[in-house]
């Protein structure tokens, strides 16, 4: 925190911000101030201890030239820098001495060294804020992926920094204002429009850019990181190559994200994804197998949640690790208030509340960091959309004729019934009613609740090559830039976090992800959604595994809806002042309500999504 004219007569307003991101960190609480003349500079960290457990490694840490004892560089950070032994061995050339095996250290050394050139030659997951205080300067920056958060507030007294928007409110120094041209973002895709946030005033830093700011600026300056790009991928490169090329990269990312002084764990799905990363760690000799866990649903409520449960038993079987289930049923409602005022800003994916519960179970376990397959869709085209629009595009001038036909089909379908064709029927219902003549707009309609607002929103914009490849392109690039960062990584590190348990996601490592963005979309999709990977998991022995049909993460809502379970979450719903009330009417929640315990379509993310937009919104503004 910035305090640009030293209207503070103490640290309590950066005490209170600590205090409430304290659950990020709960193993050192330290807080340092620098002085200036006429301006103040406060710095606070909650530490969890992943790399070198003693003292040495505490934050706020602090050197001075060459990494000798001082106070001019300062560091608050957070995340895990997976090069730190390379910049390491680099700086160690300059004449650094190291006092800690930690990669807080490192990086410290390599923002005192580099300054801002520094942040390009990370390779991890960051956040982080870094102060010169001969230079008067301040650094604050994000990963590429967007895998840490970091949010900020600037006006001409202060500039607050924080992984919460929690933190930055704590403060006490920002007025609590919603900004409610969110709502009708959110009422589409389940999440807040970056780098906007549901407040007003308070913004989230991109992912990949910088912050930066000095002593005498009225305003801080935002540039976008220029980290080194990918080499064009070989169209010559035969698909043996390809797939070796990809396992090679996972195997070394996987190792490397299982560097840690703390005992490991994996969020186990039996999917591909997570599957083959266990996989891969069994079959080349890993000296560590994860303990894994996973959600079980009841064989009643499973046709409306998951059966994760069978296929990672089974993979946890195959490659031999300690395997975790932890029954979720309906008795977790009763959470519901408390995971809603856990919320930094809503985010209406009920995969929000699992991770957080299977989060927990594995901190009781003693697991402190945890991997997550989170990234693989996105990056090799696995979602059921992807494929949907690939087939669009590929027959997209046989189609466009009978587009009107389709959406009376769509309509006609029952979605809802409780049966085993339930999703297949969902996802059918979904694909006739959502195509279009615009290509654009037909993507924007598959990953959107266009029944919940009529407020028109950018869709992708066609990338170069052929029609078909331009747009799958831009859709895939569409789905890594948003729903990836605002909605999957958004809710895992708050989830996570929560509990003090850092995840990793080694899909995401610069290298798999870089190379993963250096691949044609035709050539990510001509032989199914994930191909690749599925190809390198059969290889590895688990065939059975390809063929499952993929599900996603959440919970057996809309059964819970069906059983008059959730009554008591739409009490919001009698409260006029309620600020969704003004974009989406009492009436027409009423009436999705109604179509659902009818059975007549199947609106279960829908009405999970708008009972937490409701009640955060009851807690925070009403």
């Amino acid at each position: 925190m910035l305090d640009l004219n030293k209207s503070l007569s103490s640290a309590e307003n950066i005490r209170l911000m600590s205090e409430a991101t304290r659950h990020r960190g709960p193993d050192y609480q330290g807080l340092l101030t620098i002085e200036h003349p006429g301006r103040q500079v406060f710095i606070a960290n909650n530490r969890l201890k992943i790399q070198d457990l003693g003292e040495q490694g505490n934050q706020p840490m602090q050197c001075g030239e060459k990494g000798r004892a001082g106070d001019r560089f300062t560091l608050s950070y957070n995340g895990e820098l997976y090069n730190h032994y390379e910049l390491k061995n680099e700086l160690l050339q300059k004449g650094y001495l190291f006092r800690s095996t930690s990669d807080t250290e490192v990086l410290l050394y390599a923002l005192a060294e580099w300054g801002e050139n520094a942040v390009e030659r990370l390779k991890g997951m960051f956040a982080f804020a870094f102060y010169d205080g001969v230079k008067e300067q301040l650094i604050t920056a994000r990963d590429r992926h967007g895998m840490k958060p970091l949010y900020y507030f600037s006006n001409e007294h202060y500039l607050l920094i924080s992984s919460e928007i929690k933190g930055i409110l704590a403060s006490r120094l920002v007025k609590k204002e919603l900004n409610d041209s969110q709502i009708p973002h959110y009422l589409h895709f389940r999440y807040a429009k970056k780098p906007q946030t549901f407040y007003r005033n308070i913004y989230e830093l991109l992912p990949g850019h910088l912050l930066s700011h000095r002593a005498g600026e009225s305003q801080p300056r935002i540039t976008k990181t220029a980290f080194p790009a990918e080499a064009p991928y070989d169209v010559e490169q035969t698909s043996a190559s390809l797939l070796q090329t990809v396992e090679e990269k996972l195997t070394d990312a996987l190792f490397s994200h299982l560097e840690t002084d703390r005992s490991p764990g994996m969020f186990l799905s039996g999917g591909i994804d997570s599957t083959l990363m266990l996989a891969l760690l069994r079959n080349n000799s890993s000296y560590q197998i994860p303990d894994c866990f996973t959600i079980v649903n009841s064989e009643k409520e499973a046709a409306w949640g998951t059966q994760d449960y069978l296929w990672a038993s089974r993979a946890a079987k195959k490659f031999d690790a300690r395997h975790f289930p932890l029954e979720v049923g309906s008795s977790i409602l009763q959470t519901f208030d408390t995971f809603i005022a856990e919320q930094d800003q809503p985010i209406g994916d009920s995969a929000a509340w699992l991770t957080s519960i299977l989060s927990k179970e594995a901190i009781n376990k003693n697991i402190h960091v945890i991997l997550n397959g989170a990234g693989a869709d996105e990056l090799f085209g696995g979602y059921n959309r992807h494929a949907a629009f690939y087939t669009y595009l590929q027959h997209y001038s046989k189609l466009r004729p009978l587009f009107p036909w389709f959406k009376p089909l769509g309509n006609i379908l029952p979605s809802g019934k409780i049966n085993k064709l339930r999703k297949p029927l969902r996802l059918w219902k979904k694909i006739l009613r959502d195509m279009d003549t615009s290509p654009s707009q037909t993507f924007l309609n598959f990953l959107s609740f266009n029944i919940l607002s009529g407020t028109s929103n950018t869709g992708p914009e066609k990338e170069a090559g052929s029609f078909e490849e331009g747009w799958m392109m831009a859709a895939l690039q569409h789905d890594r830039n948003n729903y990836l960062i605002s909605d999957i990584l958004a809710l895992n590190d708050k989830a996570s976090m929560r509990h003090g348990l850092e995840m990793r996601m080694p899909y995401l490592s610069d290298e798999v992800a870089g190379f993963a963005g250096s691949l044609p979309a035709d050539l990510l999709m001509k032989n199914g959604p994930k191909w690749i990977l599925a190809e390198i998991l059969r290889k590895n022995g688990a065939e059975d595994f390809v063929k499952r049909k993929k599900e996603g993460f959440g919970l057996p809502f809309g059964l819970w809806v069906k059983e008059g379970k959730t009554e008591f979450m739409w009490s919001w719903l009698n409260n006029e002042e309620n600020p969704l009330l003004q974009h989406l009417g009492k009436d027409s929640i009423l009436h999705l309500l109604s179509m659902h315990k009818s059975g007549r379509d199947d609106f279960s993310q829908e009405l999970f999504s708008i009972a937490v937009l409701g009640h955060w919104l009851e807690n925070e503004f009403t």
